[in-house]
């Protein structure tokens, strides 16, 4: 990855603290700010350091490395970004909870496609949940708010709600977000996309109750597969799973 990239995120981690951002809307452009512009500038080098990706969201105004230090970007200026026009996953099954079987797969794979793409790029997202993956106007799925993500390298105190984090997470100290904390945050969401549920885990094996969504056995095997925390998945393995192909 980019050395520059890299450096100022070193220098940036000390004064990391996750915050509330402010939003706003106009002329079919998403504004958003924080007050602390450290946080600002945090996230718009996270999408500067991903690039650009069909799964991801388009950042309009990320730093360019390529141009003079003069014609760069202001680290305060706010961030600027398409508007979704079917706002976020969350909140699109509240009004329509049971989407057509196909869409949803659909959904599943671009989820996937997406966090393979971060990770190919030794970045965690670190917030995988419904209400960070937008919809766009073929409600096909892109992922945002890389705020709170991290490098290979890096550590933070941040933490996903509870649905979401695997049932051995460390919170005594420093808690690492590899690609396994993004992986089964993954089959947590997909659970929900499949049966309006979340995922029942018992304390020994930390398996999912299927019950409620009455799954066929292809995406209880896919599940099963990742909702056990295992620092060994990855999302190949899952992109290459029969019930996620392209249909």
């Amino acid at each position: 990855m980019n050395m520059s990239f890299n450096s100022c995120l070193v220098q940036l981690i000390d004064s990391f603290a996750h915050e509330s951002s402010r939003s706003e809307n106009a002329d079919g452009v998403h504004i958003k700010t924080f007050d602390d512009p450290h946080i600002l500038m945090r996230e718009r080098m996270m999408y500067s350091g991903l690039g650009p990706h069909p799964r991801i969201l388009e950042c309009l105004n990320p730093f360019d490395w390529t141009v003079p230090l003069e014609q760069r970007v202001s680290a305060t200026e706010p961030l600027r970004f398409p508007k979704a026009p079917h706002g976020d996953l969350q909140q699109y099954l509240l009004v329509h909870p049971d989407p057509p079987l196909p869409l949803r797969i659909q959904w599943i794979r671009q989820i996937a496609e997406g966090l393979e793409f971060i990770h190919s790029r030794d970045i965690f997202w670190a917030d995988c949940t419904p209400a960070n993956m937008l919809l766009m106007d073929d409600l096909a799925i892109v992922l945002c708010d890389f705020e709170g993500s991290v490098t290979i390298r890096e550590r933070t105190r941040v933490v996903l709600p509870d649905r979401y984090m695997q049932p051995d997470a460390d919170f005594s100290g420093d808690y690492f977000r590899g690609p396994k904390v993004d992986i089964y945050a993954f089959g947590c969401v997909m659970l929900e996309i499949l049966t309006h549920g979340v995922a029942n885990v018992e304390n020994r094996g930390w398996i999912p109750d299927f019950h409620r969504g009455g799954l066929s056995s292809d995406p209880q095997h896919l599940l099963i597969d990742l909702l056990p925390f295992s620092p060994f998945k990855t999302l190949g393995v899952i992109l290459g799973h029969n019930y996620v192909r392209i249909r």
